[in-house]
């Protein structure tokens, strides 16, 4: 760990603002190679997961799978269950149900916990999403993950409003 403070994850946020993602990214898997303290560590991992180009699959799983470790001991708060279902959303195409349930569990384990409406109707949005695409994944097959995503889009919320009934129609 810096002594002077974790001075990598400033500048990496600095880079992505500048609009210079490569040489954020380069600097955060950089840093992540001597950082040991687990708090530094989740930092710049988020970072790195957030700022990785869509083409990137196996390096964010990799980076979601070691938050996932770290944070399984330090405790997940609900905002960090949101941000990794979502990456892990972001992984999985529509046909890697294995994926789809991680993410929809990190989504739901998310849910009860999150205050702010914004927040709260973000994790709506992508619980909804997800329950599509596991329903649509599962449309040729009859399953209990099938049911439990079928479940999710047969209650109303509130939060969404009538974008709910897209998310329906969108399954059906």
């Amino acid at each position: 760990a810096s002594k002077r403070g974790w001075r990598p994850a400033v500048r990496a946020r600095l880079l992505l603002e500048l609009g210079d993602k490569k040489r954020a990214i380069q600097l955060l898997e950089e840093a992540l190679e001597s950082e040991t303290s687990a708090q530094l560590r989740l930092s710049a991992l988020a970072m790195l997961i957030a700022s990785l180009p869509n083409s990137a699959r196996a390096a964010r799983l990799k980076a979601v799978d070691e938050v996932e470790a770290l944070a399984e001991k330090a405790g997940f708060p609900p905002a960090l269950h949101h941000d990794i279902g979502t990456a892990i959303a972001m992984c999985a195409g529509d046909h890697d149900l294995g994926l789809l349930q991680r993410a929809a569990a990190h989504a739901a384990a998310a849910a009860p916990g999150l205050r702010l409406t914004f927040a709260r109707r973000e994790n709506a949005r992508l619980r909804f999403g997800l329950a599509v695409r596991i329903t649509q994944a599962h449309a040729a097959v009859s399953s209990p993950e099938a049911g439990a995503a079928s479940e999710i889009l047969a209650h109303d919320e509130p939060l969404l409003g009538s974008q709910g009934d897209a998310y329906r129609q969108q399954a059906a």
